[in-house]
């Protein structure tokens, strides 16, 4: 290491690359801080600090190897890895943010956070640095090739790392915001469902009059609020009893979230289990999910007979080998891609497996009826339409091409609770 005095007359940006290990073991080493401090505050959620050793091990090790043996990468290989894990510890950071904003105060946990995207702003300018470092001389022609190589890596690295694995981090980090007791309204009696993995979830129940009563299942972020309490405001209606709850890790909902909902089914199962306990025959019940929930309530209705009927919003993929569904070959393409890298980060740091494919599991619930909704026209269209041929009889499809994704209710109510009711009131009441 050359001395503080010659390091006087070197200029600024040499000096900060013969630093370079020195800044990355400093920024991995906040990124260090907050993943065992994630741990650390896992018993804040239900969950016990050793069930989260299993998602940081991974990356703890990642980290630290970067740090230990940074000086022997090639330079092209220390500013790629700088870029990426800089822009994935910032990136995290924007998450804490967004929670801090949302709540009004910071947790411990958001400050960790956002401490480990300063670490992350460090690297991102460090790439850039030891990408400025002095070069031979090239003849024009090979110094814009290179220039042109060097920004198609960047953008290859984006879309096909940072996006996706950014993704799997998104879903697995994002806290949990706590939501009044009375978020659905209607009357609702606060209750508690318990899952067969130990978890309390936190729910609202509406007993009825018709008999009938029907599970609501929200999208991953949502909750018993907003478009859930406005499917619940038709159903009550109509006469049917509600059951709504926050899915684990969300709302005020033991666990840790887990926003693919691999696990989901668990929570539903969950909802079955405690509308038996008051007396609801299995006949009589049903189930509407939104989005991932919507995911959740078709996994469950094909391992379940207790579940007669299912209205499934907005369902999509979850899975590669539902991703394998869509007809356009480029998008399955760029999906495809894209989600090999989420979806094993994912199950990496949430230490969840890949749940059986919805076109499995579809089938499975026949002759009980299901309900497909779906909004524009691509993605969700393309797959709720394979999902629809793998459905044996009976089974309908919705399509709604100038709706956004879960928004058939806004965009058509009176259509809406039309098709909606009538399908409960002939699976469930036999009208």
């Amino acid at each position: 290491m050359t001395s503080i005095a010659a390091q006087a007359n070197v200029p600024l940006l040499a000096r900060v690359r013969n630093f370079a290990p020195e800044i990355v073991a400093g920024a991995l080493g906040l990124t260090l801080l907050h993943l065992f401090g994630e741990v650390s505050f896992a018993r804040d959620d239900g969950t016990s600090a050793w069930d989260g050793l299993g998602g940081i091990a991974v990356p703890a090790a990642v980290a630290l190897a970067v740090a230990v043996g940074f000086h022997r990468l090639p330079a092209a290989l220390q500013a790629w890895g700088a870029l990426v894990i800089g822009s994935l510890a910032a990136g995290d950071g924007i998450i804490h943010i967004d929670h801090w904003r949302e709540t009004g105060s910071p947790t411990a946990e958001d400050l960790l956070g956002l401490l480990a995207a300063g670490g992350g702003v460090v690297l991102l300018g460090l790439a850039v640095v030891i990408a400025l470092r002095p070069k031979a001389p090239r003849p024009r022609l090979s110094r814009w090739g290179l220039r042109g190589a060097t920004a198609g890596v960047v953008a290859l690295t984006f879309l096909f790392v940072v996006l996706p694995v950014g993704t799997a981090v998104y879903l697995v980090h994002k806290p949990a915001i706590a939501l009044p007791a009375t978020v659905l309204g209607l009357d609702a009696k606060a209750v508690t469902l318990h899952t067969d993995d130990g978890l309390e979830l936190a729910g609202s129940y509406v007993a009825g009059h018709n008999g009938g009563v029907v599970i609501l299942v929200h999208g991953s972020g949502g909750d018993r609020g907003g478009a859930i309490r406005s499917r619940a405001e038709v159903l009550v209606r109509n006469g049917y009893g509600v059951l709504a709850y926050d899915a684990r890790g969300g709302g005020n909902s033991e666990g840790r979230p887990e926003a693919l909902g691999w696990t989901w089914s668990r929570d539903v199962a969950a909802a079955v289990d405690f509308l038996r306990s008051q007396g609801i025959k299995p006949d009589r019940i049903g189930a509407l999910g939104l989005s991932t929930g919507a995911e959740a309530v078709l996994e469950r209705a094909g391992k379940d007979e207790r579940i007669a009927a299912v209205v499934a919003e907005g369902a999509q993929a979850r899975t590669l080998q539902e991703v394998r569904l869509l007809d356009d070959a480029a998008e399955e393409a760029y999906v495809g891609a894209t989600f090999v890298v989420s979806l094993t980060a994912y199950s990496v740091l949430r230490q969840v497996s890949e749940p059986p494919a919805l076109d499995e599991m579809i089938p499975r619930i026949s002759p009980r009826p299901v309900l497909l909704l779906s909004s524009g026209s691509g993605y969700e269209r393309d797959l709720n339409r394979a999902y629809a041929r793998s459905a044996r009889w009976p089974s309908a499809l919705w399509e709604l091409p100038g709706a956004p994704h879960t928004g058939a209710l806004k965009e058509r109510p009176v259509e809406y609770e039309r098709r909606v009711v009538g399908f409960f009131d002939r699976a469930l009441l036999g009208l």
